[in-house]
């Protein structure tokens, strides 16, 4: 055999054995997610802000948000205490490459408001929810996380995640996004705030 084929063989055998790896200790969800943020890095993936029509936005009908929650201490919360506040939702998990790709900008975000009438709701979709505290712990993250206890709307149901919604202070939808995005921009603070 040829010292270049052999060279190949070992270089794609060496691959293989780190993808092998990195499957079998479940770090490539992390290694994905590494790469994606540094493509969000580039700021290319971001939500859409342009606000809806004040037409549109009125034929809305407000979110019912007796939607029941359990924060990181176990302890319950209803959504509906958040009205009259800006409602930023973000359903992920910790098995989503996307969704820790975006975690540390949403972290971001969340530090860099200092705004106390807009809520930040991570919405962990883990079965097991103490996979998700452990990940957020681990990670130094200070954005509260919850699991759903009951009454999540159909508005809020997405097929994709991560999504991501804002609810205005009357209760609203007035963004979706599915899929990872860029939060911690200026445009999107500029819009949140708008919103207060």
């Amino acid at each position: 055999m040829k010292k270049e084929v052999k060279k190949e063989l070992v270089q794609f055998g060496i691959i293989g054995l780190i993808a092998l790896v990195l499957y079998a200790t479940s770090l490539h969800t992390q290694a994905i997610g590494y790469l994606q943020r540094a493509l969000l890095a580039t700021g290319l993936i971001r939500p859409d802000t342009e606000q809806l029509a004040a037409a549109e936005l009125e034929s809305r009908p407000p979110l019912d948000l007796n939607i029941g929650l359990l924060d990181v201490n176990g302890q319950p919360v209803v959504m509906e205490a958040f009205r009259g506040k800006v409602i930023f939702v973000n359903l992920w998990a910790t098995w989503c490459p996307p969704c820790l790709a975006e975690m540390p900008n949403i972290d971001q975000l969340y530090r860099d408001m200092d705004e106390e009438d807009v809520v930040f709701v991570m919405l962990s979709v883990d079965k097991d929810f103490s996979k998700a505290k452990t990940y957020v712990e681990g990670q130094d993250f200070a954005l509260p996380i919850y699991q759903v206890l009951r009454n999540w709307p159909p508005e809020l149901d997405a097929t994709t995640i991560p999504s991501t919604f804002v609810i205005d202070r009357s209760g609203r939808i007035v963004l979706e996004h599915r899929g990872m995005a860029k939060y911690n921009t200026e445009d999107f603070r500029s819009f949140l705030r708008g919103l207060l």
